[in-house]
């Protein structure tokens, strides 16, 4: 049995993912790019809520704390 993680790229210790990125640091600042944009994004055109919340029901079964 093989002791590679399929979940890594090879030869590093950093996840795969979509922007290629080789090393922790491209990694983390592909990330602080993609999360900058959406946040000013979303600052620009803000989500609006939809519906007149009926549509969320609370299970009364659920233990709460």
């Amino acid at each position: 049995m093989s002791d590679v993680d399929p979940y890594l790229i090879p030869g590093t210790g950093v996840l795969r993912n979509l922007v290629n990125a080789h090393s922790g640091q491209a990694l983390n600042a592909a990330e602080n790019d993609w999360v900058t944009f959406r946040f000013l994004q979303l600052q620009k055109t803000p989500l609006t809520a939809e519906g007149d919340g009926q549509a969320v029901a609370v299970d009364p079964s659920f233990p709460v704390p």
